[in-house]
């Protein structure tokens, strides 16, 4: 009698979950090496909002803004970028933000908030978390008990 039969799932699904979960943890930890490294070199400088673009959200229909900004490097170069984060609050234009870059490549800057810097890396090491807790656990409490059948 395979395991379905006997009440529980197979033994790969359980796995399936807590491998699932493992990866994303594995995403969750590169992407904070890699803004670990990007603040090791980081540079901060004064930024201003000169811009937002608007993307409608086709499912629930809400409008996301990014802000466009601008920050001059410190070769004198002004540097544009948009910013990773978007929010349903339209942004300020002209208000002053901080801008993290990386001098040797100023075009790869950031706006310097905890969003643009941790929020993916924390999505998937706690989703990631919770995928391998949840195997885990019904692997645990769904498993068929041996030597209990006809009690």
């Amino acid at each position: 009698m395979d395991a379905a039969a006997r009440g529980g799932l197979p033994w790969w699904a359980y796995a399936l979950f807590s491998g699932l979960g493992l990866i994303f943890i594995a995403i969750g930890v590169l992407t904070a090496q890699g803004a670990r490294r990007f603040l090791s070199t980081a540079v901060a400088a004064e930024g201003r909002i000169v811009d937002y673009t608007a993307d409608r959200d086709l499912d629930d229909e809400q409008t996301m803004y990014t802000p466009v900004i601008e920050f001059t490097a410190a070769d004198g170069a002004l540097q544009r970028f948009s910013a990773g984060v978007s929010s349903s609050t339209k942004p300020a234009v002209g208000r002053q933000v901080t801008v993290l870059y990386d001098p040797a490549r100023p075009e790869r800057a950031r706006l310097k908030s905890w969003a643009a810097l941790w929020m993916l890396p924390t999505i998937f090491s706690g989703l990631g978390a919770v995928l391998v807790v949840l195997g885990a656990a019904l692997g645990l409490i769904l498993r068929p008990r041996r030597g209990r059948a006809g009690r």
